[in-house]
């Protein structure tokens, strides 16, 4: 849970600088495969982009592992 307190303090301190998207909608081209997705929330600002998806199980999932790697191509 230490990893929830580091992101929750960077949050705090660089919220005001971030452009935030809620429910942001994208779709890119995968070798020929156009992906389809929508993150919940992300946070951009000039040093990163943070995506916050709202999960509660199944978190280790093969399926939702590849949604995440998605997100990672697509950004």
């Amino acid at each position: 849970m230490k990893w929830l307190i580091l992101l929750i303090n960077y949050l705090v301190k660089n919220i005001k600088k971030a452009n935030i998207y809620k429910e942001y909608e994208f779709m890119y081209n995968d070798n020929s495969t156009i992906r389809h997705g929508i993150i919940d929330l992300m946070l951009e600002n000039d040093e990163k982009i943070i995506i916050i998806d709202y999960k509660l199980k199944h978190t280790k999932d093969d399926n939702y592992l590849k949604q995440l790697y998605g997100y990672k191509k697509y950004i």
